[in-house]
């Protein structure tokens, strides 16, 4: 099976930004990840929308740069929502119970919501624990 390089992709308006991340999310990247998503919140980009759609593989250092940028977003009074993970993604993230940390939405779209803050209530959530 060939391994899919990983992408990332940024949109960014006032203190939000969507971060598309595509491909393999391991080891290989989880480090660059954790550096991103602190160099987000050090320039005041406080609000995330992790777009999952395109993700093919997350490994427990994924998850780690995932709750990496939720501890730094909320120690600032920020947020991270989730949107679409894959099948697989998703079931990871329920048996680990991260799920239950971060509000999940069907698109980036939905998670904006049109409101700063992202909450679990801005949207429609995709899913629910």
């Amino acid at each position: 099976m060939q391994q899919q390089s990983p992408t990332v992709s940024l949109q960014s308006r006032g203190e939000l930004t969507v971060v598309r991340l595509g491909g393999e999310i391991d080891v290989a990247v989880a480090g660059d990840l954790k550096n991103l998503f602190a160099n987000l919140a050090d320039v005041g980009q406080l609000h995330l929308v992790v777009d999952l759609v395109d993700v093919t593989f997350m490994d427990s250092t994924g998850l780690g740069a995932l709750l990496a940028a939720r501890k730094q977003m909320l120690s600032r009074e920020g947020s991270v929502a989730l949107v679409s993970p894959p099948d697989a993604v998703q079931e990871v993230l329920n048996l680990t119970g991260i799920s239950a940390l971060f509000p999940t939405f069907e698109s980036a779209q939905d998670a904006i919501g049109g409101e700063l803050p992202i909450g679990p209530s801005s949207g429609r959530q995709l899913h629910t624990v």
